[in-house]
């Protein structure tokens, strides 16, 4: 006898489901956070793929202690938005180690398929991390342009 095709499909998802747990937590143990002024955070979720940086924090809950890192492939000009992020965000463009860039980015509720409404953060700052935070992380930790942040990897 075979298993009945709910059986198989229920497999498969937890499966993908196993996967993807393995997969985020892989992200999370290379860069499992940052230091900043003797202070660490961790990470809440790692982007290093083009479908992790383009939804972010999209359509997620964002509390005191989420942080996102994205990770890019190499020093570029990296802008980001906010279509379909809910709470006001804190956006830190790094280079190296240095904090090149700070935005107090604000919510940008779309139900366009364009970013023809929502405002563009940064055009011109050349940057290999950038993390997002709940707004008020920065004028609560110090944390301005020239500011040394380390990843820990």
């Amino acid at each position: 006898m075979y298993p009945s095709r709910a059986v198989i499909a229920i497999a498969l998802i937890a499966i993908i489901l196993l996967l993807l747990l393995v997969h985020a937590r892989a992200h999370t143990a290379q860069f499992p956070g940052f230091t900043f002024n003797n202070k660490t955070w961790a990470f809440t979720y790692i982007a290093t793929t083009p479908a992790e940086w383009d939804s972010g924090l999209m359509n997620k809950t964002v509390g005191n202690n989420t942080f996102e890192l994205f990770v890019f492939p190499k020093p570029a000009i990296y802008p980001f938005w906010m279509k379909n992020t809910y709470y006001p965000l804190d956006m830190i463009w790094i280079n190296g180690s240095k904090v090149v860039y700070v935005a107090h980015a604000i919510p940008c509720i779309s139900y366009s398929i364009t970013q023809s409404n929502c405002t563009i953060y940064n055009l011109k700052y050349v940057a290999d991390y950038v993390i997002e935070a709940r707004s008020g992380f920065t004028n609560s930790t110090g944390l301005v342009v020239g500011s040394t942040v380390h990843i820990i990897t």
